[in-house]
């Protein structure tokens, strides 16, 4: 009996292996250009396979065996369309499974856990407003070499920690994890990276009141994204000018942008960000006098966003109780503060 049991599990085992190598050489590569706006064709087909892809990952994270790197490998590849596609708790605990087991079967304290695992763990529990968590994880992985790696990953590491202290409203801190990522993009020549924080930098900007500046970043972050093909920060500095206008320009001019961004990010299929947009465009729209579509936008992205259980709802659900009544509300999706879990990790990662 005992025979017969381990060779049915070589049998599941091998099986495994062959639909894991299939996802990472016919899926995968869809991955690569995910966010361009030639992507349409590849973003169909994932969406085809994605339940598919979704209960190999829901089967084989929890007991992974020698298909733990593999798997860390397709959580790599994939995270760009899971975030496109609002799948933030699932990853989270498909990492912390891997992470798990690593922990359970590392051989001693000198085995080096993924980095990948952790930085992913991090990005979601951003994501999720568990910023105390997120800033933890941050700091951990940036220990490593704090001072000298220019390792694209460290980027990511920085930009994402900045964006937990611009929730946290502590701008100084951001900033200074903001311009630390600019930084190893410039010495990458990650022109996407690049985009991206100079966006985040003019939000830090206007914190501290300097609109000037920040107008001026964000016209450098638009230079740079005209020259590359990225749909998807195109479309995130679509909102953010829609915003800045709003509050310190045309409102009519505003309007128009907030609609093209609105369009964007729904043919895209990313609720999250679509629901963030409908609301800062709702309160706009209260501003104008608009109040009837205000309160229908802003249910609809209440809607979406409690759908999945994110923070942001109850500031959402705050700003309609206020507007029904009268009172002042919120003028967009601001910071937040969270009391979350604490959480340690110390085993050494890969470098």
């Amino acid at each position: 009996m005992f025979e017969l049991h381990e060779e049915v599990k070589g049998v599941f085992q091998r099986r495994h292996r062959h639909i894991v190598d299939t996802i990472m050489h016919q899926l995968a590569p869809l991955t690569e250009n995910i966010q361009s706006t030639s992507a349409a064709p590849a973003l169909s087909e994932l969406d085809e396979d994605l339940a598919t892809l979704t209960d190999t990952l829901s089967t084989l994270t929890p007991d992974p065996g020698d298909l733990l790197d593999a798997l860390c490998e397709v959580l790599r590849a994939f995270s760009p369309y899971f975030d496109l596609r609002g799948l933030t708790q699932e990853q989270l605990e498909w990492a912390q499974n891997l992470l798990g087991y690593f922990r359970d079967h590392a051989q001693s304290e000198e085995d080096a856990v993924d980095l990948s695992l952790i930085l992913i763990i991090a990005n979601m529990m951003q994501r999720l407003g568990e910023h105390e968590d997120a800033i933890e994880l941050y700091e951990f992985v940036l220990s490593i070499d704090r001072h000298r790696s220019t390792h694209p990953g460290f980027a990511v590491a920085y930009h994402n920690m900045a964006l937990v202290y611009l929730g946290l409203g502590e701008d100084a801190r951001g900033i200074a994890a903001c311009q630390r990522a600019l930084e190893i993009d410039q010495h990458n020549e990650n022109e996407r990276g690049i985009a991206a924080n100079l966006m985040l930098l003019a939000d830090f900007q206007e914190n501290l009141g300097d609109v000037r500046q920040s107008g001026e970043t964000l016209k450098q972050a638009l230079a740079i994204l005209e020259q590359i093909d990225n749909r998807v920060l195109m479309t995130m500095f679509k909102g953010k000018v829609a915003a800045f206008t709003a509050k310190y320009g045309d409102t009519e001019k505003a309007d128009t942008v907030f609609r093209e961004a609105l369009t964007e990010w729904k043919a895209l299929g990313d609720d999250e960000q679509y629901a963030i947009v409908q609301f800062n465009y709702a309160v706009v729209l209260h501003e104008m006098g608009r109040r009837d579509e205000a309160l229908l936008r802003a249910g609809e992205s209440l809607k979406l966003l409690e759908a999945d259980g994110h923070y942001i709802a109850d500031h959402i659900r705050a700003a309609l109780r206020a507007w029904e009544v009268g009172e002042q509300a919120p003028s967009s999706v601001t910071r937040y503060r969270k009391k979350s879990r604490r959480v340690r990790f110390r085993l050494k990662p890969k470098q």
